[in-house]
Parts: structure tokens; C-alpha cells; sequence
């Protein structure tokens, strides 16, 4: 038991005694020595000597370049500096220009989103505006239709009405009907022309009183009443304008149906109608004739209850003698009896 030991010490070195100091023997060694401390080293855990690396090699190269450098080789080095720099700047700043870009973008794109549903929102609002517009239109299309047919259902029953008021008229209203004849003499004189005398005699052949009655009469010079329209026209209707108005100092009457009215008028041809009439004969080769051509032409203006409208009952005359010819002025005063009242074809007689 004691040898164990010095056994296994030799078989753990089998190699010592043979050339112990040859090349084979040196290189034994040294591997054993590096395995014996590598394993003594991690055994103990504690750190074997540092390697020491010469720190002041990098600056002494910086220095001795710094040294050897020249004024262009230190402005490069300064415009590459402030390239640098510029380069990182703008690449920060295009960032951010690019960030806040893509976010407008996002925005616009919002926006234009927003105003498309915009556009949608007001074209849908637009045909609905077209739609109540042709339904407005549709409306008052019918609504004029219905005011063209009230129009003509108004002027219709307007008809009607007039009809029936006229009707009404036609068979409540009084009629006025004239007689005349000739009262007095035939006088004339060079300063004041004719005067002749009559006599009217006014019947009311209606239902109703004529109220506000008034004879309007004038003598003009007439050949058979063939110029006397437009005279019985200015007279009948320039009365009634006086009537309607109340400026006129006519005494007015009124007459019941069935009590016949007289009324006696002193009617005057002034000398200046007479000249005239003889002015036509002036230039004629003739000498002025002696006789006087002389009409009665006027109307009778009333009114009645029913109606306030004027009316009139127009009349026209030639005044001959009973021998059927014009008076002469130089036969004047010619008497009442001697003179007649006579109607002719041409009329001028009307009645409304």
C-alpha cells in the first residue's frame, strides 16, 4: 500500500529520465507548466496578470498628424465638419417636413373626404329642391288653371247678373216716352236770331217713377235732319255729364206711370248758327236766300229707383210749314198754327 503512491507517479510521467534536457523534453515542459497554471488559475478564481496596452498610441498619431497638417488640410477638415453637420440638420428637419407633410396629407385627405360628402349632401338637396321646384310648378299650373276657370265661372255669372239686372230693369223700370208740338210762334230779328215756341208732353209707359227728369232740346239748321247725329250726340250727352255732376241749374221732374207730364220751352236759334248756315252761300253766284232750314233735335234724361244710371229718350224734328216748306224770315212772325213738327226716314230717335 505504502508504494501506490511513487507507482502512479511514474505512470503520470512515463517520459521523465528519457532526454530530459532534448527539444522534445523542453516542449513537455512548457505545455505542462501552461496546463498546471491555467488549472491552478481557476481554481484559486483569481485573475491573472492583465496584458498592459499602450493607451497614448492613438493620440501620439492624432498629435503628430495634427502636427504635420497644413492651413487647407485644417479648413477641409472644417467645411467637412460643417457638411456633416448641414447634412444632419437638413435630414432632421426634412424629416420632420415629411412627417408634418404626411399628416397634412391625412388631413387634406379628411377634408376632401368631409367635402365630397359635402358635394354628395348638396346635390341630394338639389334634387330635392328640383323635385318641390317641378312640384311648385305643377301647383301653380293647376292653381292658374283653377284661377282661369274662377275667372271665367266670375265673368259667366257676371254675364248672368248683367242679364238679369237688365231683365229686372226691362220689367220693373220706367220708360219715358216724348211727344212734342209747337206752341208758339216762329219770331225772328237780326240781334237775336229765332225763337219758337213747344210744348212736351212726357209719358212714363214703365212700372217704376222716372225721377230727375229734364228735357234737353236746341234748334240747329237742317235740311230733313241730314247733319243732326252728331249734334243730338254732343246735346244728349253733355247734359247727362251735367246732370251726373249737380253743376247745372236744370229743373228737374219726376213722373209716375200713367200722369203724363207737360212741359212748355221757349228753344232760340242764335243769329251767329243762322250766319252760319248762310256763309255756304257767300261765294255762290246766287243771292242769300230768304228761308231758314230749322231742326229740333234733343232728348229726355231720367233716372229710377232701381237704377242710377242716366237713361234717355232722344227725339228729332224738322220744323216746316203747313205748306211743307222752310220759313221764310221775311214772313216772320209766322204763327204757331202755321207750323208743323215732322219726323223723317233718317231718324235720330233712340230710346235706352
Amino acid at each position: 500500500m505504502a508504494d501506490q503512491p511513487v507507482a502512479d507517479k511514474q505512470e503520470a510521467n512515463p517520459n521523465k529520465g528519457k532526454g530530459e534536457h532534448g527539444p522534445e523534453s523542453a516542449i513537455l515542459k512548457a505545455k505542462n507548466d501552461t496546463e498546471q497554471a491555467y488549472k491552478t488559475d481557476h481554481e484559486t478564481h483569481e485573475p491573472g496578470p492583465k496584458i498592459q496596452i499602450p493607451q497614448n498610441s492613438v493620440w501620439t498619431w492624432i498629435k503628430r498628424k495634427s502636427e504635420e497638417a497644413s492651413l487647407a488640410d485644417w479648413a477641409m477638415v472644417f467645411f467637412t465638419f460643417v457638411l456633416a453637420a448641414t447634412t444632419i440638420v437638413f435630414t432632421v428637419y426634412a424629416k420632420r417636413q415629411w412627417k408634418e407633410m404626411h399628416e397634412s396629407g391625412t388631413d387634406t385627405h379628411d377634408l376632401a373626404v368631409a367635402a365630397g360628402k359635402q358635394a354628395e349632401a348638396a346635390k341630394v338637396l338639389a334634387e330635392q329642391a328640383k323635385t318641390q321646384t317641378v312640384n311648385t310648378t305643377d301647383e301653380v299650373t293647376q292653381l292658374k288653371g283653377m284661377v282661369t276657370a274662377s275667372s271665367q265661372q266670375a265673368t259667366t255669372l257676371g254675364g248672368q247678373l248683367s242679364i238679369m239686372r237688365k231683365q229686372l230693369e226691362a220689367a220693373d223700370r220706367a220708360w219715358i216716352s216724348v211727344g212734342a208740338s209747337i206752341s208758339g210762334p216762329l219770331t225772328y230779328d237780326a240781334r237775336n236770331g229765332v225763337f219758337i215756341g213747344f210744348r212736351f208732353i212726357l209719358n212714363d209707359t214703365g212700372r217704376s217713377p222716372a225721377q230727375g227728369v229734364h228735357i234737353s232740346a236746341e234748334l240747329v239748321t237742317t235740311i230733313l235732319l241730314s247733319n243732326t247725329e252728331a249734334e243730338q250726340k254732343r246735346i244728349c250727352e253733355g247734359h247727362a255729364k251735367a246732370l251726373a255732376s249737380g253743376a247745372h241749374g236744370y229743373q228737374e221732374y219726376t213722373v209716375f206711370p200713367g200722369e203724363p207730364d207737360i212741359e212748355e220751352e221757349s228753344i232760340q236759334l242764335s243769329i251767329k248758327d243762322i250766319d252760319a248756315f248762310y256763309s255756304a252761300f257767300e261765294k255762290a253766284p246766287i243771292p242769300r236766300p230768304d228761308f231758314v232750314p230749322i231742326g229740333l233735335v234733343g232728348c229726355v234724361d231720367y233716372t229710377f229707383l232701381s237704377s242710377p244710371i242716366h237713361h234717355q229718350t232722344g227725339f228729332a224734328f224738322q220744323i216746316l210749314t203747313r205748306e211743307g216748306g222752310n220759313p221764310f224770315m221775311s214772313q216772320t212772325p209766322i204763327a204757331g198754327d202755321r207750323l208743323m213738327l215732322m219726323k223723317t226716314p233718317l231718324g235720330h230717335y233712340f230710346v235706352n
